[in-house]
C-alpha cells in the first residue's frame, strides 16, 4: 500500500528553498514534499542532478540503488520523482543573489539565465543539437567527448537540460528555425525573480579539483594521464570506450594502470589540507570495473591511507584486492615522466624513505573536492572555514549560525553519498519542525467513479499526442488513427498537440462527455512521464484509471527507429493495438482500500540517538512513546564520553536531552522496560512492553517504529586486556584523563594500538570509524597535559576521513608520533620489569623496535548491542556484524525494507556524535512522512488471490519483497496485506496456479496483449 500524495496549499503556506540539486538538495526536497510542504529547489546548472548522472555505479554493491533517496518506494531516479512531485516547483538556470528577512520570513532574489533555452517550452526532442554546427569539448567527461554549442546538461537527463553555451555559440540560428516549440531566443536576457519563503537549505554540492593542480603529476602534458571523472565515463558502457577503458595516444587498450589517491587532498600546499573521504573508494570501484572489462589488466592504486569507513567497505577492499587482483601500495608519488618514444610512464614514489620507480600505461589521478563558491549564502563571513566550507555546530547538525538557514551535503565538508543524504534528511528534519506548526495538509480525494465499468459496453477512446510535431516527423499518425478506428470497441480517436502541458487533457475530457467513453488509451510519452499525470487527470475527471492505458510512441517507438517511418509507424500499430486489448480485458478494479494512520510513534532505545528521533517527533505535534531497558536515558555517552575532538561535552548534551524529554508534553516514557509482543503493518502496529518492577502489560497501538538500541565498545583480550591494569581501552583513558589528569602527567610514553581485533577476517570485518580520530582526541589531551610526553600511535591506516585531517596534523605537529603496523605482524605487548614492553615491525625504518610504555591503550572499535532477540521478536532484519540492516547501502541507511519502521545511532552502524544526531533526525523525517498522511491508500496495481485456486503453497510469500504475502493459518489460503503491497507482481510471477492475479495486469489480459503484438 502506497502511501498518499498531500496536496499543498501553497497559497497558504510560504515555500522551502533549498538550494542545490544534487544528492543533497534533491533528498531534502523530496521529504519535504511529501510531508506536504511546498518546496522550491533552485539549481545554477541547467538541470539537476548533480554529479549523479555520471554515477552509472556505487560502491559497495556497484549498483546504483539512488531511487531509494525517496521517502516514497517504489521510485524512479530522483531527478524524475523531484519533477513528478506535485509539491515540488524546479527552477534550473538560478542562483541567489541576495537574502533578505529572517526565520519564516525571507526575501530571495534569485539570478534566472535561462542559457537561450526556455526549459517549459522544451520537449527534449534533440533537434536543435542535431543541426547545431559547432562542436566542443563536453565537460561531462572531463573532455573526452564532443558536444554542440546547444546541448543537454547531463545526456541521462529526460525532457530537460538544454542549454546554450554562449562561449562556444555562434549565432547562426539553426536551432532556432528547427525548434518545433520555439523554445530558442539567442537573446534571452538574464532575469531576477523574488521568491517569499519560510526557509533555506543550501545544498550547493562541490566541484572537482582541476587535474593541473598538481602539475608534477603531468595530466595536461601527457595523454596517457587521466583524471578520474574521466575513467568514470570510461567504465560506462555509455561512455566514448563503451566501458572499456582505452589509451588516449592511440586507442588500445593499457596493460598496467596506476592510481593516484590524493590529488589534490590532504595538502596544505594545494590549500586543501582535509580529505576528500571517497577518493580511496571510488578508486577501487573504478579499479574493480576496470579488471571487469580488461581482465588481464594490471592495476596499482597507490595511496598513503587507505580510507574506507562504511560498514561493507573494508569487506569491499578485501574483494578488489583478494578476487580482481588489485594492488595496493602505500607509497606517495613525486613525480610522473613519460618516455616520449613509447608514451609509457614512470611513477618515481616514496616508499617508507626509499626511491621506487614504476611504469605505466596509464595512470588516473583520484581528484579531491572543492568547496562550492556561492553568489550569496546569507551567512556571515565566519561561518565559512578556510576552505570554504560551512561548519555547523557539532551537536546541533546542519543548523547555521543565521536562524532559518540551515546547510548539508558537501557545503559542511566532504563526504560519501550516505553522510550527504542523512545529513540532507537531517535539515529536512529541523526545516519541517521550525516551520510545521500547523495541522497536517488535505489529502488527496478518492477516486470518485469506482461503478462496474467492466458490466458496461466497452466504449473505448483512442488519443493519439503530436508532441508538437515531434511525433508526426517519425509515425504516420493519420495511418495510425485510421487503423485503430477498424477496432472493435474503438468509439472515437483523436489526435491532439501536447498531452503533458497544462489543459492538454482538456480535449480528452470534452470527448469522454460526448463519446460516453469508459476505456481509454493515450499514445504519447513514457509511462514514467505520463502516469502521474493521467491517474491524477482521472481522478478529476471521475474516471477509473484502471481503465486507461498508455502506449509509449515517442521513446520506443520515434527514437529508437529513427529516419525509419515505416518500421516507426507498425510498432506503433502493435503497442496501441496491444494497450486497446489491456483496457478492453479490464476487469472490475480493486475498490480503493484505506487505512488510517495512529498517529503515535514507539521510539525503543533511549540513548542519544532515541531522545533526539522522539524530541523531533513530538515536537511537530506526534504522541510519542520511548522505551528504555536502563533505569535511566543517556546510553553510552552518559557512562563513557566526557569531551570530543571538537571540544564538546557529551554529558552535557544528554543532561540537555533529558530535560527537553522531560519537559516535552507529548512524550511519555518508561525505563526499565522489556518488549514482549509485536504485531501489525505500516501505519498501526501494536506493541506490548513490560515494566521490570511491574508485571502488568502495557499495550502501545503506533503508526511507526524507530529503534534505538545503541552500541559499545568492543571488548577483547589481546595485548594482555584483562591482564594487566595498565593496558587501557581508549574510553578508559578518556574517563581518566577527564577524572585525574593531574596522575597522567608524569608519564614519559603512552603507546596506542588501533584496530585491536577489527578490520580482520572473522573479528569484526568493518571499520568502526570512531577509533583513530579518538586516538587523536586522547593523544592532543595527553600533550596538554604533559607536552614532553611521548605517545605512539600504531596503526594500519589512519582514518582521519574529511575535516578530521585537520586534526591529524595538528596532532603530528604536537609531536605525537605515528607509524604503521602490519595485520600479519601484530605488535606483541609484554610485561617487563618496570613497564609494559611494546615490540613492533617499524614500517619506516624496516626494523624491530621494543617500546616501554606506561599506558598501552587500545582502540577496540564499536560494536551493537546484542538484540538478536529483540529482532526476531519484532521481525527486524540484522546485518552480518549485528547491527540493523538498511533498505539501501547508499540512500537508505536509517529504513528498513518497507515504510513505518526504521533504526538509528549505534544500532544501525559505527558512528561518531555528531552523525548519531544527523542519523536520529533522519529516522524521524523519514517517518513523518507517514505519520503526515491522515491515511494510507493501496496501489492500483495491487493483487487479488482466488480462493478457489490458491493451493497454500506460499511462494507468494516468500517472493514477496515487502511482506505484504502471509499464509492463513486456518484457511491455508494466502492472504494480502494491502497497506504493505506495492504492486511489483512478484508473487503473481511465481504462482503455479494463476490464484495470485495483479490488477490491470491478470495473465488473460497479458497473454492477450502479448497476441496482440505479435
Amino acid at each position: 500500500m502506497g502511501v498518499t500524495g498531500v496536496m499543498s496549499n501553497s497559497a497558504d503556506k510560504k515555500k522551502i528553498m533549498v538550494v542545490g540539486g544534487g544528492f543533497a538538495g534533491m533528498t531534502a526536497s523530496l521529504l519535504l514534499a511529501e510531508q506536504g510542504h511546498a518546496v522550491c529547489l533552485v539549481e545554477k546548472e541547467a538541470a539537476i542532478g548533480g554529479f549523479f548522472p555520471l554515477l552509472d555505479n556505487t560502491f559497495p554493491t556497484n549498483s546504483c540503488g539512488v531511487c531509494f533517496l525517496s521517502p516514497r518506494q517504489p521510485a524512479y531516479c530522483p531527478f524524475v520523482e523531484c519533477r513528478l512531485h506535485q509539491n515540488l516547483e524546479i527552477q534550473v538556470n538560478a542562483r541567489p543573489l541576495a537574502i533578505a528577512g529572517e526565520q519564516g520570513d525571507f526575501i530571495v532574489t534569485l539570478a534566472v539565465d535561462p542559457h537561450g533555452v526556455d526549459q517549459d517550452k522544451c520537449i527534449d526532442c534533440g533537434k536543435c543539437s542535431d543541426v547545431c554546427p559547432v562542436a566542443v569539448a563536453d565537460e561531462f567527461s572531463g573532455g573526452l567527448e564532443e558536444r554542440k554549442a546547444i546541448y543537454k546538461q547531463y545526456p541521462k537527463m529526460v525532457k530537460a537540460g538544454y542549454r546554450i553555451d554562449a562561449a562556444a555559440c555562434n549565432r547562426c540560428g539553426a536551432c532556432v528555425d528547427i525548434c518545433p516549440t520555439k523554445a530558442i531566443d539567442l537573446d534571452m536576457p538574464t532575469g531576477q525573480r523574488d521568491e517569499q519563503v519560510a526557509a533555506i537549505l543550501l545544498t550547493p554540492g562541490f566541484s572537482l579539483v582541476e587535474g593541473t593542480l598538481k602539475g608534477e603529476f603531468g595530466f595536461g602534458r601527457y595523454a596517457n594521464v587521466i583524471t578520474s571523472r574521466q575513467m568514470e565515463r570510461m567504465i560506462s558502457y555509455s561512455g566514448p570506450t563503451g566501458g572499456a577503458p582505452r589509451l588516449l595516444t592511440d586507442g588500445s587498450a593499457p596493460e598496467r594502470v596506476a592510481f593516484i589517491q590524493c590529488a589534490g587532498s590532504r595538502d596544505i600546499a594545494c590549500g586543501r589540507g582535509y580529505c576528500s573521504s571517497v577518493c580511496c573508494m571510488y578508486a577501487t570501484k573504478q579499479a574493480m570495473f576496470l579488471k571487469k572489462r580488461l581482465p588481464e589488466t594490471e592495476v596499482t592504486i597507490y595511496y598513503m591511507d587507505l580510507r574506507g569507513m562504511g560498514k561493507e567497505y573494508e569487506r569491499y577492499l578485501w574483494e578488489a584486492e583478494e578476487h580482481y587482483g588489485i594492488r595496493y601500495q602505500r607509497s606517495m608519488i613525486s613525480t610522473v615522466k613519460e618516455d616520449p618514444q613509447s608514451r609509457k610512464l614512470r611513477l618515481i614514489a616514496d616508499d617508507h624513505g626509499r626511491r621506487r620507480e614504476e611504469e605505466f600505461d596509464l595512470v588516473v589521478l583520484s581528484l579531491g573536492f572543492d568547496a562550492p563558491i556561492l553568489d550569496c549564502t546569507g551567512l556571515p563571513a565566519d561561518a565559512l572555514d578556510d576552505y570554504g566550507f560551512c561548519r555547523p555546530d557539532e551537536f546541533f547538525p546542519a543548523a547555521t549560525s543565521v536562524a532559518g538557514i540551515y546547510a548539508a551535503g558537501a557545503f559542511t565538508g566532504p563526504k560519501d553519498i550516505p553522510e550527504t543524504v542523512m545529513e540532507a534528511a537531517c535539515a529536512a528534519d529541523l526545516i519541517a519542525a521550525a516551520v510545521s506548526r500547523e495541522p497536517a495538509a488535505e489529502q488527496c480525494p478518492k477516486m470518485p467513479r469506482e461503478g462496474a465499468v467492466w458490466e458496461e459496453r466497452p466504449r473505448i477512446g483512442v488519443f493519439l499526442c503530436r508532441c508538437s510535431g515531434l511525433l508526426e516527423e517519425q509515425l504516420d499518425l493519420e495511418s495510425l488513427a485510421a487503423a485503430v478506428r477498424t477496432e472493435p470497441h474503438v468509439a472515437h480517436v483523436e489526435i491532439i498537440d501536447n498531452a503533458c502541458i497544462t489543459g492538454g487533457f482538456a480535449i480528452v475530457q470534452q470527448a469522454i462527455g460526448k463519446h460516453s467513453l469508459n476505456r481509454m488509451v493515450l499514445g504519447a510519452c513514457s509511462v514514467r512521464e505520463m502516469e502521474r499525470q493521467c491517474d491524477e487527470f482521472a481522478r478529476l475527471a471521475g474516471f477509473n484509471s484502471a481503465f486507461f492505458a498508455l502506449a509509449n510512441l515517442r521513446e520506443q517507438c520515434s527514437l529508437v527507429h529513427d529516419n525509419n517511418r515505416q518500421a516507426a509507424t507498425a510498432k506503433a500499430r502493435a503497442l496501441l493495438q496491444a494497450a486497446i486489448t489491456q483496457v478492453f480485458g479490464s476487469r472490475q478494479t480493486m475498490a480503493v482500500q484505506t487505512i488510517a494512520v495512529d498517529q503515535r510513534a514507539l521510539v525503543i532505545g533511549g540513548g542519544v540517538a532515541g531522545m533526539t528521533a522522539a524530541l523531533s517527533l513530538a515536537g511537530r505535534g506526534y504522541p510519542v512513546t520511548l522505551l528504555e531497558k536502563e533505569e535511566q536515558l543517556g546510553g553510552r555517552l552518559a557512562k563513557d564520553s566526557h569531551y570530543t575532538l571538537r571540544g564538546g561535552e557529551p554529558k552535557q548534551l544528554v543532561e540537555k536531552l533529558r530535560q527537553a524529554v522531560a519537559a516535552q508534553e507529548n512524550l511519555d516514557v518508561y525505563c526499565r522496560a522489556t518488549v514482549s509482543h509485536h504485531e501489525g503493518r505500516t501505519g498501526n502496529y501494536t506493541t506490548i512492553f513490560r515494566l521490570d518492577d511491574d508485571q502488568t502489560d502495557h499495550l502501545i497501538r503506533h503508526g511507526v517504529l524507530v529503534m534505538a538500541t545503541g552500541g559499545r565498545e568492543a571488548s577483547t583480550d589481546e595485548y594482555l586486556r584483562g591482564q594487566d591494569e595498565r593496558v587501557l581501552t581508549q574510553s578508559e583513558l578518556e574517563s581518566l584523563v577527564a577524572t585525574n589528569g593531574e596522575a597522567l602527567k608524569n608519564l614519559q610514553r603512552v603507546v596506542m594500538i588501533q584496530c585491536v581485533g577489527s578490520r580482520e577476517r572473522g573479528k569484526r570485518e568493518y571499520c568502526s570509524r570512531v577509533c583513530c580520530t579518538h586516538a587523536l582526541k586522547n593523544s592532543l589531551k595527553l600533550k596538554e597535559l604533559n607536552p614532553t610526553l611521548e605517545v605512539v600511535v600504531l596503526y594500519r591506516d589512519l582514518r582521519a576521513y574529511g575535516l578530521y585531517e585537520d586534526d591529524y596534523r595538528r596532532a603530528r605537529e604536537a609531536g605525537v608520533l605515528f607509524t604503521t603496523y602490519d595485520v600479519e605482524q601484530k605488535p606483541v605487548v609484554e610485561i617487563g620489569s618496570h613497564s609494559l614492553q611494546v615490540t613492533y615491525d617499524d614500517q619506516i625504518l624496516q626494523q624491530k623496535l621494543s617500546l616501554a610504555a606506561d599506558y598501552v591503550v587500545l582502540s577496540t572499535g564499536v560494536e551493537p548491542h546484542e538484540v538478536g532477540e529483540l529482532s526476531r521478536l519484532l521481525g527486524l532484519p540484522l546485518d552480518d556484524f549485528g547491527f540493523y540492516q538498511e533498505a539501501n547501502a547508499k540512500a537508505a541507511l536509517v529504513d528498513f525494507v518497507g515504510e513505518g519502521r526504521y533504526h538509528c545511532g549505534l544500532a544501525s552502524a559505527p558512528l561518531h556524535i555528531n552523525e548519531t544526531l544527523i542519523r536520529a533526525r533522519a529516522a524521524a523525517a523519514r517517518a513523518a512522512t507517514v505519520l503526515g498522511k491522515g491515511e494510507l491508500v493501496s496501489e492500483k496495481t495491487a493483487v487479488t488471490v482466488s480462493t478457489r485456486l490458491c493451493s497454500g503453497c506460499g511462494l507468494c510469500v516468500e517472493a514477496c519483497p515487502y511482506g505484504a504475502r502471509e499464509l492463513n493459518q486456518e484457511t491455508r489460503i494466502a492472504d494480502v496485506h494491502y497497506d504493505l503491497c506495492h504492486g511489483c507482481g512478484s508473487c503473481a510471477s511465481v504462482c503455479p496456479n494463476g490464484a495470485t492475479q495483479q490488477y490491470g495486469f491478470d495473465k488473460g489480459q497479458v497473454m492477450a496483449m502479448v497476441n496482440r503484438l505479435f
